[in-house]
């Protein structure tokens, strides 16, 4: 770092950091440059890194300056293919007790899309007023557009409406540097509107996200409408639902009260909830699911003991793992759940044939810091494989068996014992891979 003051010149200062490494992610370049004179301080600042597992290459610059009365931002990003993901600029004046912010340049460039802005854009502040604002974005290329509009209602209280109409998700978080962040992609939708009501105010939207894919693996449609409304400064309340593929699936209401240690009371509904939607989440997809899950649950209590009541209800629904010929299919019985704690009687598992898996016992989850358990699992001449040979499975061929299992204690102090036996009739072949 460098600081070099005279009295004609000013104060200039500039910095550099190099091959900076922070949660194994290499910073190959961070800089700093400013400058100050009578009327203005000059800034810049910028960071490279090069391509990384976790992380991939890019360049950014932020540069602008500041006045008694001005300022200036103007954001650059670059791809490593040297492509600009970003060119967004922001002026500020104050006058009046007033602030005026303005976009720039008339051609800005967002998630590497060239937009058309309103000339004529602002959002201005004002002391004791509602925010005015108008800013409008639309796509050279593509359908996308992205609008905020903010003034007072005709009794002087805030409106405002933020819209966010097909914005490409992949090429957004292209510009996110984010280690690790996982591969998205998709359409995105949002329109949401904040409504001051006197003492509390009102967020009501929706947000949608079409042909959602993750890591590479298609999920679906998801749109969602959501309601905020505060009732205090400690009292929260929120309503929403969930749709995936065109149906209602999850209807969410609740009340949160951030007084002292905070309470909340929600309630939650499920209706027939595809549980395939999951497996595009699970690492390597090593286990997958099939089937439908419904039902209802009430959450209620201090947030350091909560108590669950309600049930849960699979139909047809199977646990899976194709790499290892594995097809559990649940009882469809109900799944009761009373004061965090699951009771299970005789609930079963099936196999390949008839002869199922009978689990009993409990699971009290009252206490999250230590949960307790109670639970037997019992079957005779259990079906636990039956496929054909193919090129996508390490396991194949019949095997049968009979299994006892029982875990008693708490998640601090847990026993586990169990009898395995593999039946004569098993004829099976495993498959070793690296």
């Amino acid at each position: 770092t460098d600081i070099e003051m005279t009295p004609e010149d000013g104060v200039m200062s500039n910095g550099h950091v190099y091959s900076f490494v922070m949660d194994d992610v290499m910073v190959d370049t961070a800089f700093f440059t400013i400058m100050q004179d009578t009327t203005q301080l000059d800034y810049r600042v910028g960071v490279q890194c090069h391509e990384q597992p976790q992380l991939p290459a890019f360049r950014a610059y932020l540069e602008g300056f500041l006045m008694a009365d001005k300022a200036d931002a103007h954001l650059t990003y670059f791809d490593k293919k040297d492509r600009k993901g970003i060119d967004l600029g922001v002026k500020a004046d104050a006058a009046d007790s007033c602030v005026n912010f303005s976009l720039y340049p008339q051609k800005p460039v967002l998630a590497f899309r060239e937009f058309s802005l309103n000339g004529d854009n602002y959002i201005t502040t004002r002391p004791q007023k509602p925010i005015q604002a108008d800013v409008r974005l639309k796509s050279l290329t593509d359908s996308c557009y992205m609008a905020v509009y903010a003034d007072e209602n005709e009794w002087g209280k805030q409106i405002a409406n933020l819209v966010i109409d097909d914005l490409n998700l992949k090429e957004l978080l292209t510009i996110v540097p984010v280690p690790n962040l996982p591969s998205m992609a998709g359409v995105l939708n949002l329109d949401a509107y904040y409504i001051d009501q006197e003492e509390n105010f009102l967020v009501d939207g929706s947000l949608d996200a079409n042909s959602f894919v993750y890591e590479g693996l298609n999920v679906g449609d998801f749109d969602s409408q959501f309601t905020y409304a505060p009732q205090s400064e400690t009292v929260h309340v929120i309503d929403a639902n969930l749709a995936y593929n065109g149906n209602d699936i999850v209807f969410l209401e609740g009340v949160y009260d951030a007084t002292d240690e905070g309470e909340l009371d929600a309630s939650m509904l499920l209706e027939d909830v595809p549980v395939d939607m999951l497996n595009p989440f699970i690492p390597d997809q090593l286990v997958g699911f099939k089937g439908a899950l419904s039902g209802h649950m009430d959450v209620k209590g201090p947030m350091d003991a909560l108590l669950f009541n309600g049930a849960l209800m699979p139909r047809d629904m199977h646990v899976l793992s194709d790499p290892y010929s594995l097809d559990f299919t649940l009882a469809n019985d109900t799944i009761a759940f009373t004061d965090s704690r699951v009771e299970f009687d005789d609930f079963k598992f099936y196999g390949a044939d008839e002869n199922p898996l009978a689990l009993n016992g409990y699971v009290d989850f009252s206490d999250f810091e230590e949960l307790f358990l109670s639970l037997s699992l019992r079957g005779s001449n259990f079906k636990i494989v039956e496929a054909q040979r193919s090129s996508n499975k390490v396991l194949f061929g019949d095997m049968y068996g009979d299994f006892f299992a029982r875990v008693i204690g708490s998640t601090n102090d847990l026993t586990v014992r169990g009898l395995v036996r593999v039946l004569p009739t098993t004829n099976i072949t495993y498959i070793m891979t690296e």
